[in-house]
């Protein structure tokens, strides 16, 4: 199992010697009792992380519970970082500060990560993301945040456990295909791309989510594999008209939110149509803010079946349930309107009539101030 230089932890096994890029070997299977690495080998693996060979700063140790373990600890310090950010409410809109639910939406997490299964994955996706030392990874955070949305509006949904982790599973891995294509890593393509190719990339990177997914072998049923594989292969263009897969609406859904909401190397926002934009409104290519989001979905979804209960369930979430009310733009207007039209306005002073105390003590004393009386003619 391939692993990064920083998460290794003595007792770790190595699969092969370590390599240098110069054709030398840093540490062999035969220096080490068992194979085990120690403090000191895994001081000196860092101190030469940039010159291992094949692949800088990672190397490949035996998949066993030890690793595991501390991987599935890795990926829940990963987990507890973002839900700790969402809460700080700084850099995105917190939708876990009711304490219930945000304790319901940790127990499915923990369930999620205790999956070995879903340990490799995570780890895996995290690990080619990164390049070099840590810098911050954008991809498998934006999937922790759209997992940890989906679980909650679920939640709020009244979902079964069996349905909050398939489409928790589906929501860690749903941006697995992204690293398969032309875009990755330089984002800011995405900015120059028509709107032909933006939908060529959306398509690609939904099959090839889906295709990795079905490489794998994973020990889940087979209706479980099928239903997450239509969810991959559908998070950014589902079918809206059906709600046979409701799993996949509620991960398109959360994607959206997350990507509309939160920072991005790239400026343009592909998730809605081109004939939802229309409606919406050409801002809607870009970031938006909180409530511009949920009024849109509002003005999209408004009837249309579980859609529609889904946008009501992501705004209740969110704490921001007033916006359901129809019409809700037009009477805030209006009441914007009325309460600026009772302000008092200030009264003009008839001719003639005396200037307030206060403004003839100011005059007065502007009058016998040094500079002015200095200014007088002699």
């Amino acid at each position: 199992m391939l692993i990064h230089v920083d998460d290794l932890v003595p007792n770790m096994r190595l699969e092969h010697d370590i390599e240098l890029s110069a054709g030398s070997f840093l540490i062999t299977l035969k220096e080490l009792p068992e194979g085990k690495l120690t403090e000191e080998v895994i001081g000196s693996i860092r101190r030469f992380a940039s010159q291992l060979t094949p692949e800088q700063y990672k190397v490949k140790v035996v998949g066993d519970e030890l690793v595991l373990e501390h991987l599935k600890e890795v990926l829940e310090n990963d987990v507890k970082a973002i839900i700790k950010m969402i809460e700080s409410g700084t850099d995105y809109p917190n939708f876990l500060s009711d304490n219930v639910l945000r304790e319901k939406v940790e127990r499915v997490m923990e369930k999620l990560v205790s999956n070995p299964d879903i340990i490799g994955n995570m780890y895996q996706f995290k690990l080619n993301t990164k390049s070099g030392v840590h810098q911050g990874n954008y991809l498998p955070d934006h999937c922790i945040r759209v997992t940890l949305l989906a679980i909650a509006v679920g939640l709020k949904l009244r979902w079964s456990i069996i349905s909050l982790v398939n489409v928790g599973m589906a929501a860690i891995l749903h941006d697995l295909g992204i690293l398969e294509t032309e875009v990755y890593p330089n984002f800011r393509k995405l900015d120059d791309f028509s709107p032909g190719e933006l939908e060529a990339f959306i398509e690609e990177h939904q099959e090839c989510s889906e295709k990795i997914f079905s490489a794998q072998k994973l020990t889940i049923l087979p209706h479980t594999r099928n239903e997450i594989k239509h969810m991959l292969a559908n998070h950014h263009r589902p079918d809206l008209g059906t709600s046979v897969q409701k799993t996949t609406l509620l991960l398109y859904l959360a994607e959206l939110v997350d990507e509309m909401l939160a920072p991005m190397p790239h400026k343009i926002r592909y998730n809605f149509t081109q004939v939802q934009r229309q409606k919406l409104g050409k801002r809607f290519e870009n970031r938006v803010g909180l409530m511009s989001l949920l009024l849109g979905l509002v003005k999209l979804f408004r009837g249309e079946g579980i859609l529609w209960e889904m946008v009501q369930a992501i705004a209740q979430t969110f704490s921001m349930q007033e916006l359901l009310v129809e019409n809700y733009e037009e009477k805030l207007k209006k009441s914007s309107i009325s309460a600026l039209s009772n302000v008092p306005c200030p009264t003009r002073r008839p001719a003639g009539a005396p200037f307030p105390a206060r403004f003839t003590v100011r005059t007065a004393a502007r009058k016998n101030s040094p500079a002015s009386m200095s200014a007088r003619p002699g």
